[in-house]
């Protein structure tokens, strides 16, 4: 009897000890431009299914992208792309499609998460620009090209900052530098991106009294209209953006 259990427990123990066998991971290096450094590190599961690619894409011999995959389908891409061999780029898939890219900066934060569409297309951008932890700048795209953004330039929490956009360039922004829900200041831009025209409500009494207009994106021409009587009390012309002329 002793015998008997003392083999059942040899062949237990030594069944562990066989089994990683199955379950190694193999390591494949290559130098595919043939330079002497190795540029691609490939692993695989006992299998042979790929887990992991590590790529040099630079050629300096430090790899600076790694693969990574689940059941052979490629699911988070890590990238230096500074190459000063701190990640600063995670991308996620889903069905190998890209769904998610996050971007972190020299001290380690996440700054900016884009969110992609079906077509792999930007489908919003949200970014701290401030670096205080919080996501104050949103971007929003249709079919890949920006049409609008909102900002909280105040850091409380508020958006007090709305801009669209055609063809990625500028057509007005609307500023409420209080978040007290009445605008001060309007700018509507031209085809080039360039400001064409601005409202202000620079004495903040919720209603626009001076109106500025620009040529090329330079200030030409104010006009004030301080007691609302739809007459302008002062106008000054502008020259080099400098007032010349009252």
């Amino acid at each position: 009897m002793r015998f008997v259990i003392f083999f059942f427990v040899f062949i237990s123990i030594g069944s562990l000890f066989l089994s990683p066998v199955f379950a190694k991971e193999n390591i494949v290096k290559q130098d595919v431009n043939k330079d002497g450094k190795i540029d691609r590190i490939v692993h695989f599961d006992g299998a042979g299914n790929i887990l992991k690619l590590e790529v040099d894409s630079n050629d300096d011999g430090k790899m600076d992208r790694f693969q990574y995959y689940k059941g052979k389908i490629l699911i988070r891409l890590e990238s230096d792309r500074d190459h000063d061999q701190q990640i600063d780029s995670l991308d996620y898939f889903c069905k190998e499609k890209r769904i998610r890219q996050e971007r972190i900066n020299e001290s380690g934060k996440l700054y900016q998460i884009t969110f992609f569409d079906d077509n792999e297309r930007p489908l919003r951008i949200e970014k701290d620009s401030t670096d205080d932890g919080r996501f104050d700048t949103l971007y929003y795209f249709c079919e890949g090209s920006l049409f609008s953004s909102t900002k909280d330039t105040s850091g409380d929490g508020k958006i007090n900052t709305w801009q669209t956009f055609r063809n990625d360039k500028p057509v007005e922004k609307k500023v409420d530098d209080d978040a007290n829900g009445l605008m001060e200041r309007i700018i509507k831009y031209d085809n080039e991106g360039l400001p064409l025209k601005s409202m202000h409500d620079l004495d903040r009494d919720g209603r626009m009294e001076t109106f500025r207009f620009y040529q090329k994106g330079v200030i030409a021409l104010q006009k004030k209209d301080h007691d609302h009587d739809g007459r302008f009390e002062i106008i000054t012309g502008f020259k080099n953006s400098e007032p010349f002329k009252e």
